[in-house]
């Protein structure tokens, strides 16, 4: 039982490490796909020179990100009005809103996050001075997550880390069934035997020669005590 646990605990242990191997690969191979994902100047929704317009239109529950190149301290200025007049604010950016890297290494950062609550048509306006990107941020994590070394590497890492886990689960019970098998004497063979403590190994080549710890009760067992002989000696001398 505490070898099959073992060896059991082995092969889950080597087939967790193959997926969580193909995970990483998977991922390493997915950063260009990643990468050219969420450039905005190869994969965006709008892109405004200063004092540009464009309209767009954004969806319910959707999340839309305008970026604009890092390095710039003034606010930008920028508006979403609808077809009635109404602007729309938005929200500022937040830690989670983490800013993003262009194919050719330009960092871009997040400046307004928008995230409307029903279908409508806006006229984007930048009435600053640098360019402004307007992101899809739902279309573009559907896409990555759609991508297949993203997906092999999701699977990998599902089914790894709980493979892994149950190669521990069986490791432990391995070990532990171990411990209790020698505290309670381990019959390594026929001929192999270990005490509780663990020092003394009693070899026994053939049952024959094991004595039986039990008395035969049908058999006769004949005690002869031998008498001291008497010592004469003695008497002979007082009779003298």
């Amino acid at each position: 039982m505490v070898n099959r646990l073992l060896k059991s605990a082995k092969w889950f242990t080597l087939f967790s490490f193959l997926l969580l191997l193909v995970s990483v690969v998977s991922y390493v191979n997915a950063n260009e796909d990643i990468e050219e994902i969420y450039d905005p100047i190869g994969n965006n929704m709008a892109e405004l020179p200063p004092e540009g317009s464009q309209t767009v239109e954004l969806k319910e529950n959707g999340i839309y990100i305008a970026l604009r190149v890092r390095g710039f301290d003034i606010e930008p200025e920028l508006k979403l009005i609808n077809s009635t007049g109404k602007e729309y604010l938005g929200r500022s950016p937040v830690w989670l809103d983490f800013p993003r890297v262009g194919v050719d290494d330009t960092i871009y950062d997040v400046v307004r996050v928008f995230e409307p609550t029903q279908n409508e048509e806006y006229i984007f306006y930048n009435e600053g001075n640098n360019t402004l990107w307007l992101i899809d941020e739902v279309s573009n994590q559907r896409d990555v997550s759609q991508t297949t070394s993203i997906f092999i590497f999701s699977i990998g890492c599902c089914l790894g880390i709980p493979v892994g886990v149950i190669a521990f689960i069986l490791a432990i019970m391995g070990w532990r069934k171990g411990l209790k098998g020698i505290d309670k004497g381990v019959k390594m063979d026929s001929s192999l035997m270990i005490d509780p403590k663990g020092t003394e190994i009693k070899i026994i080549k053939s049952p024959s020669e094991v004595p039986d710890p039990f008395i035969n009760k049908s058999s006769n067992v004949i005690k002869q005590i031998e008498k001291p002989e008497k010592d004469t000696k003695w008497e002979d001398w007082d009779n003298q």
